[in-house]
């Protein structure tokens, strides 16, 4: 298919990637950038041949864009989405979202009235261990799961200006385990605190409970060692993933049951069995930006449509009020 001019604003911590991408994707022709800092604006569009803006309405204005990736602070995802939508612009934000659920409605309405793709980066969701894990637990390798456990830690991002560590962190995992599971909590508790920072969670931890599992989720911003790992434990066995090094370890459970003579069951465990699995090693975001792509070309929806990226926002605004 032709490809579709895009277009980037905000080119800050994940931006600069997205218009990376954007400009070496073959289904992607990157027409503009643009970002509030002229001098960044100005050094993007050179190196990728592009024009620069430091006003979205300019940029509306004055270039024709068929697809967005709308990468600013979530202070600013509501107003520029819906000038973006209103253009009739297929559009991808950066998670989460927005900053509230009723904010989240109104964009997944202007898109569905538009008739334009709305995806919401989940990056996460296409981390080849996690495309792995997915595929796995689809062919039921690991058989009905129980628990999962994850932690996703590091130090204060200095780039973090308007979200806590719920908005931040807790709501990839939220987002990565209902993923998985194929389906949505049906309750949460939780606690958050402030540690090292006065005005916003730092730290959270957060229990959700679904139809037959319970998933437990540790994020915080005041661990010194950067930690992202995933663990998973089911009937037929038990995975541990890491996100960084991207590679997912499975250790499989065989059993046998048996009754004595008063009836009482006895489960006798065999020797298990350790497997890697199959890792394609691809980039995250460069397959989510297809994704994107070929979804507003096809007119089919995205791997994570608006109304997830709203079910993880809303799961992960309760986290702080659980």
């Amino acid at each position: 298919m032709k490809p579709l001019k895009t277009a980037v604003i905000g080119l800050g911590n994940m931006g600069r990637h997205h218009a990376r991408h954007m400009h070496q994707l073959e289904c992607s022709q990157l027409v503009a950038v643009c970002d509030s800092k002229e001098e960044r604006a100005n050094a993007y569009a050179k190196d990728y041949a592009c024009t620069a803006y430091t006003d979205l309405e300019t940029l509306l204005e004055k270039e024709s864009i068929d697809a967005i990736s709308l990468t600013l602070p979530t202070s600013l995802h509501y107003d520029c989405a819906l000038t973006i939508l209103n253009k009739g612009i297929h559009l991808l934000i950066e998670k989460p979202i927005s900053q509230s659920l009723e904010e989240a409605d109104e964009i997944i309405a202007l898109a569905k009235e538009k008739g334009v793709c709305l995806m919401v980066g989940h990056v996460e969701r296409f981390n080849p261990a996690i495309v792995a894990l997915k595929t796995f637990m689809e062919n039921d390798g690991l058989g009905d799961i129980i628990s999962l456990v994850s932690r996703r830690i590091n130090v204060f991002p200095k780039q973090m200006k308007d979200a806590n560590v719920a908005i931040d962190l807790g709501v990839h995992d939220i987002d990565l385990i209902s993923y998985l599971l194929d389906e949505e909590p049906l309750s949460i508790s939780s606690q958050s605190a402030r540690a090292l920072i006065d005005n916003r969670a730092d730290h959270l931890d957060i229990l959700l409970h679904f139809k037959k599992a319970s998933a437990f989720i540790q994020v915080n911003w005041i661990t010194p060692i950067p930690i992202r790992e995933l663990k998973v434990t089911g009937t037929k066995g038990y995975a541990e993933l890491n996100y960084m090094n991207k590679e997912v370890t499975i250790h499989t459970s065989k059993h046998e049951k048996t009754l004595d003579e008063k009836g009482q069951v006895s489960i006798q465990f065999l020797e298990s069995e350790t497997v890697i699995l199959d890792v394609v090693q691809t980039d995250a975001l460069g397959a989510e930006l297809c994704n994107f792509i070929e979804s507003a070309q096809q007119k089919k929806a995205p791997v994570t449509t608006g109304e997830m990226g709203k079910c993880a926002l809303k799961w992960a605004l309760k986290s702080l009020n659980a």
